[in-house]
């Protein structure tokens, strides 16, 4: 559902990998694998339960030694998770080695590495249609970060990013209403979010 292929400002092994759970029954994955996650694109063998619509976190570092937030409980630790920055396949098998899941082949289809940004690749909310990289603010906020800043990823939780081609349209404004926008400049000055609302109603936006 998500893949952290870049590692984040920590270092570039902090890499995880999360799994998404879309039944209404627990997932025992203890005996399942996914191949091309290890060193030299080698298989990494799971071990755990997937709760009901909920995540598992595969992560080549414990929280306490990540970027990612101490409040967050990683599934799995394994030192040996290693994803090829210039990209890789990643295909998930279950316990009869039945194809459940996986990547395109060849570079990542989405993910940030770039200009000190890292930011994940999450898969659109209709999996059949692909991936997005995550880009949404709310993405570096300190629920899934020690700090807020240049990690970008929801580890554990819903993808957020408003760039998702399968997400929902949103029910579409009153004519009436009044447009408006709003700049918000995050505390380390370096990234610039924004709000516009009844956009319909501007004649000409830009920035």
């Amino acid at each position: 559902n998500e893949v952290m292929w870049m590692g984040s400002t920590t270092s570039t092994a902090d890499e995880w990998i999360e799994l998404r759970n879309m039944t209404g029954g627990s997932i025992n994955l203890t005996g399942w694998k996914i191949d091309g996650a290890g060193s030299g694109s080698s298989s990494i063998s799971l071990s755990g339960v997937i709760p009901a619509n909920d995540y598992f976190l595969l992560s080549n570092y414990a929280t306490n030694a990540s970027a990612v937030s101490d409040s967050i409980s990683v599934d799995q630790v394994t030192t040996s998770l290693s994803l090829l920055d210039s990209g890789e396949q990643l295909t998930l098998k279950d316990v009869a080695s039945t194809v459940i899941d996986q990547t395109l082949s060849g570079s990542w289809p989405a993910g940030i590495n770039s200009g000190g940004l890292h930011q994940s690749m999450e898969r659109n909310d209709n999996p059949s249609t692909g991936w997005h990289t995550c880009i949404s603010p709310g993405c570096t906020s300190t629920t899934f970060w020690d700090t807020s800043g240049n990690n970008y990823g929801t580890p554990k939780a819903a993808n957020l990013s408003g760039n998702d081609p399968s997400a929902p349209a949103a029910t579409p404004s009153v004519a009436s209403a009044s447009p408006s926008a709003q700049l918000t400049l995050s505390a380390d000055q370096k990234n610039i979010s924004f709000i516009i609302n009844h956009v319909e109603n501007f004649k000409s936006l830009s920035y």
